[in-house]
């Protein structure tokens, strides 16, 4: 939790107002517990975000990239991948 708080702190100071966050494996509950800490830290903040699950392979993260693009118009400010923390 901690570690996805505190980089939810950095996209905020780097200014990010609109994010789109990679989640891990919903079975994974390092994965769930690092995107709780960014989301809450976000959500304090209203910090728009919206999310889509990987698996941590480069495929997921393609796949989960190409479903986010079309549903925020203007593009997001940051893109955070749960296996890049």
């Amino acid at each position: 939790f901690e570690c996805g708080r505190v980089l939810g702190e950095r996209i905020i100071a780097e200014g990010h107002r609109t994010v789109a966050l990679i989640d891990g494996p919903a079975a994974s509950t390092v994965a769930i517990e690092r995107m709780r800490g960014v989301r809450s830290e976000l959500a304090r903040h209203g910090v728009t975000f919206t999310v889509e699950r990987g698996d941590y392979s480069y495929e997921s993260g393609q796949a989960a990239l190409a479903a986010l693009t079309p549903k925020r118009r203007p593009a997001f400010s940051a893109v955070v991948a749960a296996s890049d923390m």
